[in-house]
């Protein structure tokens, strides 16, 4: 589809007349979209890849000078296998988990409620639950002492190592900030700690460049808490799926 859309924009380009665009980009989404449904095995989805560039240099032949033209292939990420059976999704394990904490926290049921405090963003190798301060707006920075109850319940779910392995959190009422650095959860000491000393107690050898990236990451936009899940056991915060990214490991990245 992608390729079908990119020649028929380059015909009507062509057709006004116009020259050939200086820079052009293509997001071949289907390659990752194979790739959740079959793994990590490449060679499948890079032939239909290859097929796919094929039919793109086909139709852009006799316009522009084959010497005079550059191709860049750049990948997005990678991909961490995973279990189907050990999909995490906000409908049932999560909401579970976190309603359970409190009888005051009702989780959004995705297009069925406009009543709610807690919202999880799940993408696969993170989920960023956004928290609503008590007796405020989300526009209020949410209490440490409700990110420490959800932090703690998450970590502690119930299965064989546990379907999520770590949890990062941030106290933006004790910054004054909603770029608040994020601290991890330290299950012995019940609190969130520096992402150094974690590292240093609770080592995590298959994390690219955690820090920066995760400061990086710190905006507004993004969770007061970020449920990590234990890869390592092929669990994915997803739909059911064979392989997914979005997290901070080596194979993501």
């Amino acid at each position: 589809g992608m390729v079908d859309m990119t020649l028929k924009r380059l015909g009507q380009i062509r057709a006004a007349g116009k020259r050939f665009p200086r820079v052009l980009t293509i997001y071949f989404a289907g390659h990752d979209h194979k790739m959740h449904h079959v793994g990590n095995d490449q060679k499948i989805s890079l032939r239909w890849t290859d097929t796919q560039i094929k039919r793109f240099q086909d139709g852009i032949k006799g316009w522009v000078d084959p010497q005079n033209f550059l191709y860049a292939l750049v990948t997005d990420h990678g991909h961490t296998k995973t279990l189907e059976s050990r999909s995490i999704v906000t409908e049932s394990d999560l909401e579970d988990i976190i309603e359970n904490v409190s009888s005051k926290y009702d989780v959004y049921d995705f297009g069925q409620e406009l009543d709610f405090n807690i919202y999880v963003a799940q993408n696969g190798g993170l989920a960023h639950v956004h928290v609503k301060r008590d007796g405020g707006s989300w526009k209020s920075f949410p209490k440490k002492a409700n990110l420490l109850k959800i932090a703690q319940a998450c970590y502690r779910r119930k299965s064989p190592g546990g379907t999520i392995s770590i949890v990062l959190g941030r106290d933006s009422e004790a910054g004054k900030s909603w770029s608040t650095p994020y601290k991890a959860y330290d299950p012995a000491k019940h609190d969130f700690i520096e992402l150094e000393a974690f590292l240093t107690k609770y080592p995590q050898p298959q994390w690219v460049d955690p820090v920066r990236r995760l400061r990086e990451m710190n905006c507004i936009r993004s969770g007061d808490l970020i449920l990590m899940p234990n890869w390592k056991l092929g669990y994915t915060i997803d739909s059911p799926v064979v392989s997914s990214h979005g997290g901070i490991w080596d194979s993501d990245s």
